[in-house]
This record gives C-alpha cells, sequence and structure tokens, in this order.
C-alpha cells in the first residue's frame, strides 16, 4: 500500500500534468485567435491555481475582449491582493496591476474608479521615486485623461499643466515628450470652451513637431487644423486661413490631390475665405472638394450654394439647390433651412411663385416637426 507521502507526490504529479496539458490548450487557442475558447480554459487554470499571475493575465485580456469587464476586474483585483501580500501596499511592483486594473475600470467606463487607482498609483510613485520623476508625469497625463473622461474638463486642464511643469524640468521647453501634455490641454481648453487659452500649447505643440518631425509631417497638419479651428471659432479669420492652407499643402503632398482628407481641407479653407467675403477662391475651394468626394455631398453642396448667393450669382446657385431638394426627402430642421434659403434664391430671379410654394413647403415641414 503506497504510504501518504507518495500519495501526495503521485497527486501533485497528476496537477502538474494537468496544468501542463492546460497550458499547451491555452497556446494553442491563443495562436489560432480563438478568444472565446480561451476563457473557460484559463478558469479552469485558475480554478486550480488561483495565484497563477500569468493566467490571471491572460485572462484579463481574454475578458475585455468579449467585454466581460466584470470578470476582468475580478482578475485584475486579484494580482494586485496577490502582490499587496507579498511585496507590501506601498511597493513600486504594485505599479504595474495597479495600472492594469486602472485600465480595466476605464474600458468599462467605471471613470471614478479608475480615478481612484490612478491617485494610489501616483502616490506610490512619488514615495518610491520622488515628485519630479518624469513617470509621476506620464501618471498626471493619465489622471488628466480620466478627469477628460468624466468631462470634468477645468480640473483635467490643471493636471495637465502639472505634467506639462514637470516634464519641462526633466526635459527642457522643446522635447517632444512634452506633446501628449500640450494636445492634452489644448483639448481640455476646447471642451472647456477657454479657446483663448488653446493658442499657446498648440503652437508649442506646432513649433516641437515641425523640429522634430519636419515641417511637412502630418502631425503638423493635424496640429494646423486644430489651429485653424481655434482662430475660425475665435473669428480670426485671416490667421485661420494661413493654417489651413499650410495643413492643406502638407495633406497634398503626403496623401496626393484626390484623397477625400484633401476634400476636408479645402471645405475648411473655403469655410475661412468665405468668412472673409473672399467668396471667388471660396467657390473654387468647395467645387475642388465636391470634384474629390461624391459629387452628391448634400454639405458640401449647400455651402457651395450659399457662396454662390454672396457672390450674387443666383443662377448657379438655383442649380445646387434644385441638386440638394433632388437628393434629400426626409423632413427636417437642416432641409427646411434649406427650403427656405431656396425660396431666397428663386425670389432674386424673380420666379415668385416658385419662391412662394417653396416657403410653404417650409412651413408646412418646421410645423409638422414640431408635433
Amino acid at each position: 500500500m503506497p504510504s501518504r507521502f507518495l500519495l501526495v507526490l503521485l497527486a501533485a504529479a497528476a496537477l502538474a500534468q494537468d496544468t501542463a496539458d492546460l497550458q499547451r490548450q491555452i497556446d494553442t487557442e491563443r495562436k489560432a485567435g480563438n478568444t472565446a475558447a480561451l476563457e473557460p480554459l484559463l478558469d479552469r487554470m485558475l480554478e486550480t491555481d488561483p495565484d497563477n499571475t500569468a493566467a490571471l493575465e491572460q485572462a484579463i485580456r481574454v475578458h475585455i475582449v468579449l467585454a466581460h469587464y466584470d470578470r476582468a476586474e475580478q482578475y485584475a483585483r486579484r494580482i494586485v491582493t496577490i502582490t499587496e501580500k507579498a511585496e507590501g501596499v506601498v511597493s513600486p511592483k504594485l505599479l504595474v496591476p495597479l495600472s492594469a486594473l486602472g485600465r480595466v475600470h476605464y474600458i468599462a467606463g467605471k471613470f471614478d474608479d479608475a480615478v481612484n487607482v490612478t491617485l494610489r498609483v501616483i502616490a506610490i510613485r512619488i514615495r518610491n521615486s520622488g515628485p519630479t520623476h518624469p513617470d509621476v508625469g506620464s501618471d498626471y497625463n493619465q489622471l488628466a485623461r480620466l478627469y477628460a473622461a468624466q468631462s470634468n474638463f477645468e480640473q483635467a486642464a490643471n493636471v495637465y499643466t502639472w505634467a506639462l511643469e514637470l516634464f519641462e524640468k526633466n526635459y527642457g521647453l522643446e522635447d517632444p515628450r512634452l506633446l501628449a501634455s500640450l494636445d492634452g490641454l489644448s483639448s481640455a481648453y476646447r471642451e472647456s470652451k477657454k479657446l483663448e487659452l488653446m493658442e499657446t500649447p498648440l503652437k508649442r505643440a506646432l513649433a516641437i513637431r515641425e523640429a522634430t518631425s519636419g515641417p511637412m509631417h502630418p502631425d503638423v497638419a493635424a496640429t494646423l487644423d486644430n489651429l485653424g479651428s481655434m482662430f475660425y471659432a475665435l473669428k480670426r479669420f485671416p490667421e485661420a486661413e494661413w493654417a489651413y492652407a499650410r495643413s492643406l499643402k502638407i495633406w497634398m503632398e503626403r496623401l496626393g490631390p484626390k484623397h477625400t482628407m484633401i476634400a476636408v481641407s479645402l471645405d475648411n479653407l473655403a469655410v475661412a475665405l468665405a468668412a472673409q467675403q473672399k467668396f471667388e477662391d471660396a467657390e473654387k475651394a468647395y467645387r475642388e472638394a465636391l470634384a474629390i468626394r461624391d459629387a452628391e455631398d448634400v454639405a458640401s453642396l449647400r455651402n457651395l450654394s450659399l457662396v454662390l448667393m454672396a457672390r450674387e450669382n443666383p443662377k448657379d446657385a438655383e442649380g445646387v439647390f434644385k441638386r440638394i431638394v433632388a437628393l434629400v426627402d426626409k423632413p427636417s430642421e437642416a432641409l427646411a433651412g434649406v427650403l427656405n434659403e431656396y425660396a431666397t434664391v428663386l425670389d432674386a430671379l424673380g420666379k415668385k411663385a416658385e419662391s412662394a410654394k417653396m416657403k410653404a413647403r417650409a412651413r408646412q415641414m418646421e410645423a409638422s416637426l414640431k408635433k
């Protein structure tokens, strides 16, 4: 009869074999990309070895892909607990599992929980590395993103500023590692309607990108687009035209003249031109945009028609309005507005009866929408 010690050894060997077999199955399914098949295998692995951190990390990834966020959070918390027991509650070895837990909260939309976890990460980081360590700046950026996700844009701007100041101390004023904070700060200002504060971080980001990536890099174009939008919103139309024209040149060089992004860039430029009453140039830009994208793009057609009206060219405007009305049949406030604009063009052409019908149609549509 086998001894108790031998029985224990045999049981341990059987468990090890089962674990090895399970791991082989997990590896096979992972290589095949069978995420759904991984879930029960990993759960079985964790039933027999609940402190297997490698399996826990795999299970977190699988449950996130499957949108099983509660299970992912459960496993992420388990890794945190295992690490706390082994290393203590303020160990720097907690930073990775806590950050993973914070990501699970963020993906699940639990922003309050994610903020609390990130604050703990920051506290541990500062305790172990000091308050001016650059990784603290990265943690500040993450915290700011979470505040922005909560629509707490004022606090997000404050925390992005902390991160920016910390990175400046570590890297200087022109290092590309400042870009995430500068971009986040300008975005927070935009969302909080503090448009006048956007200019400084945007221009700093532009200068850094030009210096590090070259003046014709797509990231430079994207920053110029953001500057153009800010200038336009602030009614600084010549500066908006400058930014959009520079952006268009970059996109043309990078993407070619027929890419849909060129149409977007042309539309932006046309809006800035029209705001300065440069209607001939605006019309040209709108027509170029329409030639690139679908010629039946309603928004672009309407913009073109408004420019033609401003240029006192009602005949061409009439043709464009006819195309819009033929394309759109679903009643909406926007269509009612188009019908009224169409009526104005018909009036200018002396087509009073047609204008009256168009106005009546618009009134009827507006009344039906209010019911």
